[in-house]
């Protein structure tokens, strides 16, 4: 069952959405795979000038683990996490050319688990906060049908204990180059290609790059 529920701004100026979305599962056999994920974000924009905006976007999200993720704790339920935080940017257009920043930041956080023994499995070593900083360049070509498109990020990955489980140090630092082209090929069929380059440096000297 997916009930979901949209209130979209049609303003000529500034902009605001608010979204409401539900997942809702009943397995007929195996009612311990049941669960429930629900989503609900605000996102907008403010027209500062006629070439410059605001943008801001938040978002709660309340989910679960599927069985074949390869971090699945074997409890007795699907892992229950909560994702939340917000994205800040800024744009502004300088005649072609397009120039985007944001500031994202958002926290995952797990709820402990439990064997059908009865043994609580620990999954607060999971739980992290990730920021990252990115820059995007739009450049329009000619007849407006093709945009080069550019852009940096750097992250930052931090989890709340500093070591695992297991005993290793997860958290991280890393960056993201990326480039490409971005066609309208007819007024119904876009797309985009582009190529991108990723590096994360990990905390725990055992982990390669």
């Amino acid at each position: 069952i997916r009930p979901w529920l949209n209130f979209l701004s049609d303003w000529s100026r500034h902009a605001l959405n608010l979204r409401r979305f539900a997942e809702i599962a009943r397995y007929q056999d195996f009612e311990t795979v049941d669960y429930e994920d629900w989503r609900a974000s605000i996102d907008g924009r403010f027209d500062v000038r006629r070439n410059s905006a605001v943008s801001y976007y938040m978002a709660y999200l309340i989910l679960h683990e599927d069985r074949s993720s390869p971090d699945d704790s074997g409890g007795i339920h699907p892992t229950r996490f909560d994702y939340y935080g917000y994205d800040l940017g800024y744009g502004h257009t300088f005649n072609r050319l397009t120039a985007k920043l944001n500031y994202r930041k958002f926290y995952t956080d797990y709820d402990d688990n439990v064997m059908l023994v009865g043994v609580i499995i620990d999954q607060h070593a999971r739980d992290r906060t990730r920021d990252e900083w990115a820059l995007r360049l739009y450049y329009g070509l000619a007849g407006g049908k093709t945009a080069l498109i550019a852009g940096a990020s750097v992250n930052n990955i931090d989890y709340d204990q500093v070591f695992d489980s297991d005993g290793y140090m997860r958290s991280s630092e890393g960056y993201r180059y990326f480039g490409g082209v971005s066609l309208t090929i007819t007024s119904l069929l876009i797309g985009d290609v582009y190529a991108t380059y990723t590096k994360q440096d990990y905390d725990d000297p055992t982990f390669d790059d």
